[in-house]
């Protein structure tokens, strides 16, 4: 089985013991749905925490069924440090300011 590249998957397979889970959506107040791999191909949460400005993302996401079609959405983010909601978790107004600074000699 190929790896999913997310700090929310967990997998065990020794000693016969094969557990999957995303405890993104198990630690979420909101989760509802039952968690399957292959929600993990469309889901939003790896390429977010790639690409955000944020330095300290939280996350809270779901299960959201459109058009027959089960997908994740991230419900709620928030910058751990300023302990403000992020409208859009790729961008943290406070993180990205404190990454602009110049070195000067």
């Amino acid at each position: 089985m190929a790896e999913i590249d997310c700090p929310y998957y967990y997998s065990d397979y020794r000693r016969g013991n094969e557990t999957e889970e995303c405890r993104l959506l198990e630690a979420s107040p909101e989760a509802q749905g039952t968690w399957r791999r292959a929600l993990c191909r469309t889901c939003p949460v790896p390429d977010t925490i790639r690409h955000t400005e944020c330095d300290h993302l939280t996350l809270e996401a779901t299960i959201q069924r459109q058009w027959m079609v089960s997908r994740v959405r991230i419900t709620f983010a928030l910058c751990g440090e300023s302990m403000e909601e992020l409208p859009d978790p790729r961008h943290c107004a406070i993180c990205a300011s404190s990454r602009d600074w110049v070195f000067e000699e």
